[in-house]
């Protein structure tokens, strides 16, 4: 594709992202704010786990593969780019889910090391100093994109980040059917696989966008891999937090609220599986396609289930003794998404993608480019090797 082309329609998203924006701002609208006092966590935090796992999962998906040698630098380095992309996104909904901006400054005064939310900038930045060096020696040409201690790293602290994610909910003493480890399990695992399924769906895009192919097939077999074995272990946990629902009154009450939500995040993983297990039998690329895009739609709807459902689970008269207050100020309140919540959900994604599109014409993220002003691509392209 034409790099002015490839510009431009990364540049219209952004703008379409920026613009959805107007309508999210109106979610702190004062009625708005006291529709979700039953609910803090809405579907704002549905999607910052989901962009963050993603972009997490990514970088543990890819660097697993290049590790073992079944994915190039040049898969690495889109990959490393799109997961930057995703980060964008999940740190614009929080910074949207917090209502101001200057309250992110809470997190570092107010910083108390026992707090799995305080952590979390931390992670932050343990995970950008391995994917940045990784990334810039790629474009650069160092050795560095190559070097499996680096690789290694940022493999090691996307785990960190999405374990401590997990913890975040684990460690909620206010909501029952959050405790314990499977939160912090799920969304590692969750994580890998969504991770090789957004691998799958954007790296091919943003080869495109820069200008030339990417070796699909090579990377058919690794990452359908990934993801078939994420998505397996996915419904493992599922079904052993079922087993749970028989000793912990949270759990069941989760349990039975989820109802059809459970059924239809097991339906499409199940549905990924079949669909992967053909894309890495028959090395198909379009079959891998359809597996990661029903994997990806499978990851959100448990996030959204665990989320939205567990907080319900939390007003229900069974899961405290002998009077739960949240049954008899919320009693009967459902959540439901609103137009602003959507908006801005949107708004963040679109953003992410929209600077991860502008990139890929403009930065020398494969092997042969010689960059100018450190990471740009020159006029040749491609064409203008070392």
């Amino acid at each position: 594709m034409d790099s002015r082309i490839a510009l431009a329609i990364g540049i219209v998203v952004l703008l379409v992202g920026l613009a959805a924006l107007v309508p999210g701002l109106q979610r702190y609208c004062p009625s708005c704010v006291v529709e979700r006092s039953p609910y803090p966590f809405t579907v704002m935090m549905v999607a910052y786990t989901t962009y963050a796992g993603l972009a997490a999962g990514i970088v543990m998906a890819v660097s697993l593969a290049r590790l073992a040698g079944r994915l190039d630098e040049k898969w690495m380095s889109h990959a490393y780019w799109a997961a930057l992309g995703l980060l964008i996104a999940a740190w614009i909904t929080v910074f949207l889910d917090l209502g101001r901006p200057d309250h992110a400054v809470w997190l570092v005064e107010g910083w108390h090391p026992t707090s799995r939310v305080a952590w979390m900038p931390v992670f932050y930045i343990l995970l950008l100093i391995p994917l940045l060096t990784v990334l810039v020696g790629c474009i650069r040409e160092s050795r560095v994109c190559s070097n499996g201690v680096a690789v290694g790293a940022a493999l090691l602290t996307a785990a960190l980040l999405e374990l401590n994610l997990g913890s975040v909910f684990g460690f909620a003493v206010g909501v029952p059917a959050w405790q314990g480890l499977y939160p912090a399990l799920s969304f590692l695992v969750a994580g890998v696989a969504g991770g090789a399924a957004a691998a799958a769906l954007l790296v091919p895009l943003g080869a495109k966008l820069h200008g030339s192919g990417s070796d699909t097939a090579k990377a058919v077999r690794p990452l359908a891999g990934i993801a078939f074995a994420g998505a397996l272990l996915e419904l493992i946990l599922e079904y052993w937090r079922g087993l749970q629902a028989g000793y912990y009154p949270g759990v069941e009450a989760y349990f039975s609220l989820a109802g059809s939500s459970i059924w239809v995040e097991a339906g499409l993983l199940v549905a990924a599986l079949i669909v992967l297990a053909a894309a890495y039998a028959r090395r198909s690329y379009w079959a891998l396609v359809l597996g990661s895009l029903l994997l990806i739609a499978g990851v959100v709807a448990g996030k959204y289930g665990f989320i939205i459902h567990g907080e319900e689970a939390r007003i229900e008269a069974q899961t405290f003794t002998p009077v739960n207050p949240y049954n008899v100020l919320y009693g009967g309140e459902h959540y439901s998404i609103s137009g602003a919540d959507a908006a801005a959900v949107a708004a963040a994604l679109l953003i992410g993608l929209g600077v991860f599109m502008i990139g890929e014409p403009l930065l020398a993220l494969e092997p042969g480019e010689k960059p100018r002003l450190l990471f740009f691509r020159s006029a040749g392209g491609v064409e203008a090797k070392r």
